[in-house]
């Protein structure tokens, strides 16, 4: 069992009341499809008996729709949002359209509900009094509304949330906007409302540490959900670099490792061909190849996830 918490990593506790096991990873900044592959992975894994795990992490922008979403919520032209660099994404999670973005949390609870009675409806609002208690601990108020999902603040929202679950283990999870450029939820309408959103820096005049955000979910999530941390994880997106400014496309030619291979940092794991020249993608962290997201022969544009490293523990 792990030890107790430092200033960058949560409690992992030893307290015998605390007695679902479950793993921590932080994903950081991550491409959406990358971490809902995650997530799979994940659910796969507790179907197979293994262990419940919470994921963090932060996404390049993207709107997400639900699996009956109504597209005409997106209120500009497709073409012109994919231009400013956002994404556009239907998944298999309730609810309607909304935003993810630098500076949002997204917390990816991968449960067994069978500890918790397999009720949707109180799971559910358990996931809300998490996010009300974390934000009391920064100093907001914050409430739930009868017959409205997520966390407000007064009239304006906070936090978005929508769930899958399979066989009774559950994927996707809520966003807690914390940093989040909010202009961006002014080209749709969140969650299928005419609503406001806000931040906890829109409210408090200041950013907030996400690293001593982390901290508090992870805590927050464990007195709720009765949690014993067995194991952190962090893992790590490599993306297609930018080979110079007439260099926009290229071609995986050749993976150096296979999954499961360890990697130093700096150490050259794909080959990616242009029309120009062969160049090498280097590993930005030390540890193990998780995943390789793009095969050989496939073509890739500049910022496409290569692959998942699992960073080393320290």
């Amino acid at each position: 069992m792990l030890s107790s918490a430092t200033s960058s990593n949560p409690s992992l506790s030893s307290q015998s009341h605390l007695n679902f096991p479950c793993c921590m990873i932080d994903l950081g900044l991550i491409a959406y499809q990358s971490a809902y592959q995650i997530q799979k992975d994940h659910v796969n894994g507790i179907l197979e008996g293994k262990s419940s795990c919470l994921i963090v992490c932060e996404h390049d922008p993207v709107f997400t729709l639900g699996r009956l979403a109504r597209e005409d919520h997106i209120l500009f032209a497709q073409d012109s949002i994919k231009k400013r660099g956002v994404a556009i994404v239907r998944i298999d999670r309730g609810g309607e359209v909304t935003f993810h973005g630098p500076g949002q949390l997204v917390i990816y609870p991968i449960f067994r509900l069978d500890n918790w009675g397999r009720d949707l409806k109180v799971y559910l609002e358990k996931l809300e009094q998490v996010a009300i208690d974390l934000l009391k601990h920064f100093g907001i108020v914050a409430n739930s509304i009868s017959g409205k999902r997520g966390v407000w603040v007064e009239a304006k929202k906070i936090v978005s949330m929508g769930v899958g679950v399979r066989r009774w283990v559950s994927y996707h999870g809520m966003a807690v906007n914390v940093n989040t450029d909010l202009n961006f939820f002014q080209m749709i309408r969140p969650c299928g409302m005419d609503v406001q959103m806000t931040s906890i820096c829109d409210i408090k005049g200041q950013p907030v540490d996400m690293g001593e955000f982390k901290v508090k979910v992870f805590d927050v999530f464990a007195k709720h959900f009765q949690l014993e941390y067995t194991r952190s994880l962090r893992m790590i997106e490599v993306k297609m670099p930018d080979l110079g400014e007439d260099i926009k496309k290229a071609i995986v030619s050749f993976w150096f490792f296979k999954v499961g291979d360890k990697v130093q940092k700096d150490e050259d794991i794909v080959e990616v061909t242009t029309d120009k020249a062969t160049f090498n993608v280097a590993a930005t962290t030390s540890g193990q190849l998780n995943k390789i997201l793009v095969a050989q022969g496939q073509e890739v544009t500049v910022g496409d996830p290569l692959a998942i490293l699992q960073e080393a523990s320290s």
